[in-house]
């Protein structure tokens, strides 16, 4: 009886079909969890502007998901060694949607975390590279896996390319929140792949040349085995290293190239560098595997990126420069990972390839956070400092008496006029509630009370409120009975007080339990006096966790409507306080602070001045006016959203000069200072320059309308 042959052309066409269609379903998988993933950016300021959490909070999820993506792919891996990669890959485009469409109904915290970083980074670990790769190895021969794991790699790239748009074109459309869920909609797209890289058998095609035999072994013996072979933990050193600059440039590259001194879109140039040129890289070095040795190539890899970075740190600053290097980069950004996943198929088989392939992407996830975060660590203070760091701190505002401010005001009243006025020292309250409590006084409205500026609410300050009372009776104020303020004297005046009608403010500030460089202080100290500090808009211009911006940014994207009048100033004062500390910031970060630039505006005193946003043609020309525009580029929208609303152009000096500066140590562990400083600047910006100072926290917190 004879063998029936089979007919090599269809065996050919076969081969090719199953080949085509693996990639198709790898690759396409994991980009659109990757690139649904990588999109979740662009709901940041929204999700915000609706939960009022702050972005600290909302990005602790964000900080999760990296981690947690990196912890369920070893488990995952394990899984689909034992189940087969199907049901694996079904259960992590699921998780991947549900979290995705959970996350707009969160209100909390702890409930973004889940969404965020559990379900959808979880899921997306699932379905990610450690259970793709070897799902693809095991559909395919030993020949083609290389240029496989390239190609299925450049999938999440192409993911990242084409997701970005889709989603920002469906925000702009339908809101934010409906854009998320179709998003979530979009990832179920990828269940049919699930079907199409099902199957648990691993000993299916046979193992790589040279390789272990492919039959699992159970997990235990299989990751103890592989933490005994020397070239498994190198594999995994040089990973997380990987990881480490991977994430940092992804993060961080805008951030360089602002602190150059570059355009705004030399940024997005160079991010798109990378991801075009990362497709190329991955497809590239997938070819490459197949015909040289996968150890050489992974070696040439990582010394071509370390001689980029070299060159880099030694080249001038420009704009080809950065784009030259954002490419070389991009050719090695993720070409790591087909001769690492070909290397340990190589080292172990294909058994238990997704979960030690998984244990590798753990560190590379590793180095992914802490590149992310310690990147981050160096713009944590995007406030930046002209003196050294101390490394001394100290307790501000312990007690009320510890903080003590008397406003400097522009003249004192006359003795005849329509308007009262009155000097009031407060003792633990804010400026509104006195000014609401001597409207009710005096029998007026709120609005026709003035006042020049917000003082303190947790300090002893003393300052004057005028009251529009043209008729009647003058009441005696000074009688008015309150523990939280009181009315010292009274008398009339002609003009009602407005905002900015004052020289200035005097402190008194007591600093408790200190500790530190004695010496390093006083040399702070001594350099404050004489040269002054960075004149910097204070923390409490923007209200509790930034989020006075944070609604002007909304109101002036128009994601928020503010009908309240007062509010809507407040928002825009925070919006146009932010891009000038963006600009100080700025110069600082380049050492031009207390410098004058070609084409700098100098005021009275023949200081730099910076831009406080609005209408009307910027005065500043040459090297000022670029350093100027780059950051009104980056924030175009808040720049442009201030011009509409009618600000006029405006400038504020870039030094602050405290005045008559003194201090004791009437204790070894207690400081006393004082000092003067002209209206608008703040106290906060000189203790920044001298110390680290934190204060007691309280339950009883200003809303963020301070």
């Amino acid at each position: 009886m004879s063998t029936p042959q089979l007919d090599p052309a269809a065996t050919d066409r076969r081969a090719h079909w199953l080949f085509v269609g693996v990639l198709v379903a790898a690759a396409g998988t994991f980009a659109l969890t990757m690139g649904t993933r990588q999109t979740m950016g662009l709901f940041l300021g929204p999700l915000n502007s609706a939960t009022g959490l702050g972005l600290a909070s909302i990005s602790l999820a964000f900080a999760v998901g990296q981690l947690w993506w990196g912890l369920t792919q070893p488990f995952a891996g394990a899984l689909a060694d034992r189940l087969g990669a199907g049901r694996l890959l079904a259960m992590g485009i699921a998780l991947v949607a549900l979290g995705t469409f959970l996350t707009p109904l969160m209100s909390s915290t702890a409930g973004l975390i889940f969404s965020i970083g559990v379900l959808a980074a979880g899921g997306a670990g699932i379905a990610g590279p450690a259970v793709l790769m070897a799902a693809t190895m095991r559909h395919l021969p030993p020949a083609r896996r290389g240029l496989a794991t390239g190609i299925v790699n450049a999938g999440g790239s192409f993911g990242q390319f084409v997701m970005a748009p889709i989603a920002s074109t469906l925000i702009l459309g339908l809101g934010w929140s409906a854009a998320m869920q179709v998003m979530a909609m979009l990832v179920l797209l990828a269940l049919p792949a699930a079907w199409v890289l099902r199957g648990a058998a691993p000993g299916a095609v046979g193992p790589t040349a040279g390789a272990p035999q492919s039959t699992p072994l159970p997990a235990r013996q299989a990751l103890a085995q592989a933490l005994r072979h020397p070239s498994y933990l190198m594999l995994a050193s040089g990973f997380f290293v990987c990881g480490f600059h991977v994430a940092f440039l992804a993060t961080h590259l805008p951030g360089v190239i602002e602190l150059c001194g570059l355009p705004l879109q030399y940024g997005a140039w160079s991010l798109a560098m990378l991801g075009l040129f990362n497709i190329i890289g991955s497809i590239a070095m997938g070819w490459a595997v197949g015909r040289w040795r996968m150890k050489s190539l992974l070696s040439l890899v990582y010394a071509t990126r370390a001689l980029a970075v070299l060159v880099f740190l030694s080249a001038p600053k420009t704009g080809v420069v950065m784009l030259v290097f954002a490419a070389v980069m991009g050719l090695t950004f993720l070409s790591t990972v087909p001769p690492t996943a070909g290397l340990v198929a190589k080292f172990f088989g294909t058994g238990n390839m997704a979960m030690l392939f998984g244990g590798v992407m753990l560190t590379h996830q590793i180095g992914g956070f802490l590149g992310a975060w310690l990147g981050g660590k160096v713009f944590e203070c995007p406030l930046g400092r002209c003196s050294p760091t101390s490394g001394a701190s100290a307790t501000l505002k312990l007690h009320n008496e510890d903080f003590i401010v008397t406003e400097l005001p522009l003249q004192l009243p006359s003795g005849t006029g329509e308007h009262i006025w009155v000097d009031v020292e407060k003792n633990g309250a804010n400026t509104v509630f006195v000014a609401q409590q001597l409207a009710l006084a005096a029998g007026v409205n709120e609005w026709d009370v003035g006042y020049a500026g917000l003082k303190d609410r947790y300090a002893i300050t003393r300052q004057w409120f005028s009251i529009y009372l043209p008729k009647g009776d003058t009441p005696d104020l000074t009688q008015l009975q309150h523990p939280e303020y009181k009315v010292l004297s009274q008398s009339r005046h002609v003009k009602k007080l407005r905002p900015g009608d004052l020289q200035g403010n005097r402190f008194r500030i007591v600093l408790r339990e200190v500790t530190g460089d004695r010496e390093a202080l006083e040399a702070n100290l001594q350099a404050v006096a004489a040269k002054g500090v960075p004149n910097y808009f204070g923390a409490q211009r923007f209200g509790h966790d930034g989020g006075n911006v944070e609604q002007g940014r909304a109101m002036l994207a128009r994601e928020i409507r503010v009908r309240n009048p007062k509010k809507k100033g407040i928002y825009l004062s925070a919006v146009r306080s932010f891009i000038f500390n963006e600009v100080l910031a700025l110069r600082m970060q380049q050492g031009l602070w207390g410098q004058t630039l070609p084409g700098d505006v100098l005021n009275e005193a023949g200081q730099p001045t910076g831009p406080l946003w609005g209408r009307g043609r910027v005065s500043t020309t040459d090297q000022a006016q670029a350093l100027e525009n780059s950051v009104a580029e980056r924030h175009a929208t808040l720049c442009s959203g201030m011009e509409f609303a009618g600000l006029d152009q405006e400038r504020r000096a870039l030094v602050a000069q405290p005045i008559d500066m003194s201090w004791e140590w009437p204790q070894a562990d207690q400081l006393i200072i004082s000092f003067s400083l002209a209206a608008g600047s703040y106290a906060t910006a000189v203790l920044g320059e001298i110390l680290h100072s934190t204060e007691p926290e309280r339950q009883d917190e200003d809303p963020p309308l301070t």
